[in-house]
């Protein structure tokens, strides 16, 4: 797995920033990625809690 990708997934997922000073296209879809991620996990807090 491309380092990029890891990269962009670990920003989305711990500190919610993209960084600009990453323009590689494997770090913006690993930061796409890891927003999914994101978003897939508040998703089912709120059908557990619900």
């Amino acid at each position: 797995m491309n380092k990029d990708f890891k990269d962009g997934v670990s920003d989305a997922l711990l500190l919610g920033v993209f960084d600009e000073n990453k323009s590689s296209s494997m770090y913006k879809q690993g930061y796409d990625f890891g927003m999914w991620l994101w978003n897939q996990q508040l998703e089912d807090k709120e059908v557990f809690y619900d």
